[in-house]
């Protein structure tokens, strides 16, 4: 339930920039991204690892009181700081705005700051149905908040455009369809929060010590938000790195914002599309390795990493593939041709990233399972250390195209820490052919193929020769994966649904196969 919501999230996402872009531009796009990383950098520093950290206490409660107080506990540790950065965002937008080298984005982090809020209170009640093992809630409130994002931004941003309002003013407006979303969201998570308690018996709550609970609560919720805060910092400065460094290359503060908008608005949300399905295989590895784990069985446990670096490395490959030879033509298929064609460079740079990337969000969960949450948070500062340093010494030199290969130099830096740390660990012990190989000639097929079908294909119309292009190459991609056996029984467990296939066929495979056995017995009988 929860990976529909996030894929569902992430398509919205994609969907909301395609018409935005077309409304408020290269420049109007660099000052909503700009704002957007703001607001994410606040998030992730007083939200981020709450839902986990609180459904891991609310799971350990014994009564409903008890459930209720750490609700109310939390809802007072983080509505404060929430708040109090929503004051700071709405009443010094300006200097954020400067701190990061794009002074026109100052009416967007305004907007901005009562989304924090909300989102705050938002993960107490997520982290709360989540303990009690109802993850209706957390779905049904994400979707909530894509549909008003992508709906109402859409609709505020062109009403912006058409009244003569600026590119500053319209990212701004954009940007009110986040706030307004996070708060139906938020009054949805509410209601269903006062229906649950309706159902209960007792509505008293235990009173708990403060001191306590609250230092108990946040020694719980920091490690977990630990990679995340990491990964937020190098965020902001990345952005703030990438605006002075395009000034020192003699960009204006217009022509900045447009080549920053071309990237972040066309060419990131498709590099981070490939995360949308690397995220579930994390969070479906953590249970399993921990359940291995409490059970001192390191081969299973070796197996289940293993599994899951395989199925992370077949997932990711395809994605590399297409955006390194179909970049230019899938951005145009959903954006004007100018801005395709600026992009497409752009997006083939970040394609190789795709792969260390999803292996580096699948290595941190298998070391934080394992009970080495600090390991990934020491490779992700290492390669946003390198990625800072490319990025300032290349994009003086080759423009925004540097920003991409410090994307890379940091994914390559993080994933080659990761896997040492597990090698280290005894975590990880991989099969070769089946893991790196046989993978990446399924890989090489599956371009060869791309190739063959965009020269035979040549005279149709580009999108139609996408479409068989994408067509032939899953098809050729996945016979090469099924033939060379790469998926495994307990790579299968790591995806829900093949699971339940897979546990159908068998136990339909055993029914049959034991009415077989008791027909030839009767019959020998006969």
């Amino acid at each position: 339930m929860l990976s529909f919501a996030a894929l569902t999230a992430k398509v919205c996402g994609v969907i909301f920039k395609i018409p935005l872009y077309a409304v408020i531009k290269d420049e109007g796009m660099g000052y909503f991204n700009s704002a957007y990383v703001i607001y994410t950098f606040f998030y992730v520093f007083t939200t981020s690892g709450l839902p986990v950290g609180l459904s891991l206490l609310v799971s350990d409660a014994r009564t409903f009181e008890e459930k209720n107080a750490w609700r109310n506990r939390a809802l007072f540790c983080f509505g404060i700081p929430g708040l109090a950065v929503c004051l700071l965002m709405m009443l010094f937008p300006g200097f954020f705005a400067g701190a990061i080298g794009n002074p026109g984005a100052e009416k967007s982090i305004f907007v901005m700051g009562p989304a924090l809020l909300f989102v705050c209170l938002e993960g107490v009640f997520r982290g709360y149905f989540q303990g009690k093992k109802n993850m209706l809630p957390t779905a049904v409130s994400q979707i909530i908040e894509s549909v008003f994002k992508a709906g109402l931004g859409i609709l505020a941003a062109t009403l912006a455009v058409r009244s003569g309002c600026g590119p500053d003013a319209a990212a701004a407006w954009a940007l009110t369809g986040i706030t307004v979303g996070g708060f139906f969201g938020l009054v949805y998570l509410f209601i269903h929060c006062l229906s649950d308690e309706k159902k209960e018996r007792d509505f008293r709550c235990a009173a708990l010590d403060r001191s306590v609970s609250a230092r108990r609560l946040l020694s719980v919720v920091f490690p977990i938000s630990l990679a995340s805060v990491v990964l937020s910092i190098s965020s902001v400065i990345d952005l703030s790195v990438i605006m002075h460094r395009l000034y020192a290359a003699g960009y204006s503060l217009k022509s900045a914002n447009a080549a920053y908008g071309n990237y972040s608005g066309l060419a990131l949300p498709f590099f981070t599309l490939p995360a949308a399905f690397a995220a579930p295989i994390a969070s479906a590895l953590v249970p399993h390795l921990k359940s291995v784990n409490r059970d001192r069985d390191p081969l299973a446990a070796l197996r289940m990493s293993e599994a899951a670096v395989r199925l992370t490395v077949i997932v990711s490959l395809p994605f590399t593939v297409g955006y390194g030879l179909l970049s230019g033509k899938i951005l145009a298929l959903f954006f004007d041709a100018g801005a395709a064609a600026q992009a497409a460079p752009l997006l083939t740079l970040l394609a190789p990233s795709v792969v260390f990337v999803s292996f580096t969000t699948v290595s941190a969960s298998c070391l934080q399972a394992s009970g080495h949450g600090v390991s990934p948070v020491v490779s992700l500062l290492c390669g946003a250390a390198a990625k800072v340093i490319i990025c300032y010494f290349l994009i003086a030199r080759i423009a925004i195209n540097g920003a991409p290969v410090g994307t890379f130099v940091c994914s390559l830096v993080s994933a080659g820490m990761n896997a040492a740390f597990l090698y280290r660990y005894g975590l990880l012990r991989i099969s070769v052919k089946k893991t790196l190989v046989f993978p990446l000639l399924s890989a090489l097929l599956c371009a060869l193929s791309v190739k063959a079908v965009t020269v035979l294909t040549a005279g149709l119309p580009s999108p139609l020769c996408v479409a068989i292009a994408i067509v032939c190459a899953a098809v050729v991609y996945a016979g090469g994966i099924a033939v060379s056996g790469c998926i495994d029984d307990c790579t299968v467990m790591l995806i829900p649904s093949l699971a339940k296939v897979s546990a159908y066929i068998n136990k339909r495979k055993f029914c049959y196969d034991r009415k077989r056995k008791k027909t030839d017995q009767g019959s020998l009988r006969f």
